[in-house]
């Protein structure tokens, strides 16, 4: 089973039915290595359900948190999230653009 590390994350607003926001894209790196990977949701998605390991670490406190497959309560659509663990700074939401 394979554990990647998500470094970057690109969000998009989707407008219907109300404005807010999903993950698009994210950036992994391998654990065992620094290579990177461009993945689109659905391909995490995929991984996850093949059992891949997506997380996120704190660059501050070194807390790990895992994504998980969330519905939309606004658009029911399938989505990314980071687990609510309380710990702002390993939340999706805060990690840098994807430069890819």
């Amino acid at each position: 089973m394979a554990h990647y590390r998500v470094v970057a994350a690109t969000h998009q607003t989707i407008h219907a039915p109300l404005p807010h926001s999903h993950v698009l894209k994210v950036v992994t790196q391998i654990d065992s290595s620094n290579e990177e990977r461009l993945w689109s949701v659905d391909e995490v998605l995929d991984a996850m359900r093949d059992g891949g390991v997506f997380y996120t670490r704190s660059g501050i406190t070194g807390y790990t948190t895992l994504l998980l497959e969330w519905e939309c309560p606004d658009c029911k659509q399938l989505c990314l999230r980071s687990f609510p663990d309380g710990v702002w700074e390993n939340d999706l939401g805060n990690l840098p653009p994807c430069e890819q």
